[in-house]
């Protein structure tokens, strides 16, 4: 248990192999005199985990709130999508990251709608800054490449090639 327990700090440490380990070491040697100490490393081991997704949601957090303060739902959604396959197991994680998921989506319909309204306002009074906001908005919202998203930046599309040049 050495081995794994004062593993290199300076890379990322994975907590699954101590946890199996230390599962495997304790249904081998039930009776064993390091079982409380196997027990230690263990609730060790699997609160520290704990405590690196915790980290890792916050980081997550303010990443996404940093998106969509310039307004890059496409990019958050991709790092949502990112967490969402590393855990896509974690009960404890899952609602959080779909509440992200869904205030991230929900905010780029928002600011689609928004820049919509903008476009076509401007839309009889400069016509070349109108399609400009169409550009903009397919861009922030992923090209189509955001599944999300894909409707909005193709109404997008449309309007911006109905305007012409």
């Amino acid at each position: 248990f050495r081995g794994l327990e004062d593993q290199d700090r300076s890379k990322p440490f994975e907590f699954d192999p101590l946890i199996k380990a230390c599962d495997e070491f304790m249904s081998k040697y039930p009776a064993s005199t390091y079982g409380q100490r196997v027990r230690e490393i263990r609730e060790r081991a699997v609160g520290r985990k704990k405590q690196g997704k915790t980290q890792e949601l916050e980081t997550l957090r303010r990443t996404v709130t940093d998106l969509k303060g310039r307004d890059e739902y496409a990019k958050g959604l991709t790092e949502v999508e990112k967490m969402f396959e590393k855990y896509r197991d974690d009960p404890e994680l899952n609602p959080e990251l779909s509440k992200l998921k869904s205030g991230l989506v929900e905010a780029g319909l928002e600011y689609f709608k928004r820049r919509d309204d903008e476009a076509k306002s401007l839309r009889s009074v400069d016509r070349e800054a109108s399609r400009q906001v169409y550009l903009e908005v397919i861009e922030k919202l992923g090209s189509e490449q955001v599944k999300a998203f894909a409707d909005a930046c193709r109404l997008a599309r449309q309007n911006y090639e109905a305007i012409g040049k």
